[in-house]
């Protein structure tokens, strides 16, 4: 792993070797889904570790202090992009889950230097991942500019 965001090639990088024998099989339905769903495969996973908040560190939104440490358990994402139509005002975001029954599948636009649209009064599991990307989109335009276009992406 190197670089400012860290890059694995083997889930050894990743997870203790006690942990392999579940996180393989859970690793292989994602992609696996993402390539029955989109019809290609993925051209990463992002990964985000879970936490635990112990008394301590920082202060809560409820006024404790509280101290965080990555745990195990984590929420892994399958990603695939491809560059927006050359005349698009909007590049298209195509999110699924592997519980489909559960969680439903969502399609949305947003249009080039806006924010993402995320309404508050419905409460769909996609607000989650739309939160997610109004910021990293919020530092991305700051960072690269009002010319900046993200890609569509699945």
């Amino acid at each position: 792993m190197s670089g400012p965001v860290p890059t694995a090639t083997s889930l050894a990088d990743i997870y203790p070797p006690s942990a392999l024998a579940a996180e393989a099989p859970r690793w292989n339905a994602l992609l696996a889904k993402f390539q029955s769903d989109f019809g290609r495969p993925a051209r990463f996973v992002s990964r985000s570790p879970g936490r635990v908040n112990i008394i301590g560190e920082h202060i809560d939104y409820s006024l404790y202090s509280v101290l965080p440490m990555a745990i195990t358990a984590d929420a892994i994402i399958a990603v695939a992009t491809k560059p927006a139509a050359p005349d698009a005002a909007s590049f298209t975001i195509r999110v699924r889950n592997v519980q489909g029954a559960k969680f439903a599948p969502a399609d949305f636009e947003v249009p080039f230097g806006a924010d993402v649209d995320i309404d508050s009064s419905k409460f769909e599991w996609t607000n989650y991942f739309k939160s997610g990307l109004r910021g990293a989109l919020g530092l991305l335009y700051q960072k690269k500019g009002a010319g900046f276009r993200p890609c569509d992406m699945e």
